[in-house]
């Protein structure tokens, strides 16, 4: 769905997900997927939420695409985030 914001347009992604949610501290990890998504499968979008000064989005591997896994907190912390 795209909606006119008079500043271009906006796309909202509104297919069902499943959430994983990993916490370190006051860092976030939110790992999505498509439903019946094993956490080993590469077909994760993972986001790093850091509340440490601030809010601080980034993305695992500085995208957000759907091609990481999302196994333990350990696999989506060594992830390259930007």
């Amino acid at each position: 769905m795209s909606r006119g914001s008079g500043r271009g347009n906006v796309t909202i992604d509104e297919s069902p997900k499943i959430t994983v949610l990993y916490e370190d501290g006051s860092v976030l990890y939110v790992c999505s997927a498509s439903p019946n998504s094993a956490v080993s499968d590469a077909v994760w979008q993972v986001k790093k939420v850091d509340t440490t000064t601030g809010v601080k989005v980034t993305w695992a591997g500085g995208n957000a695409n759907y091609n990481n896994k999302a196994t333990d907190l350990a696999t989506v912390k060594a992830f390259s985030y930007s």
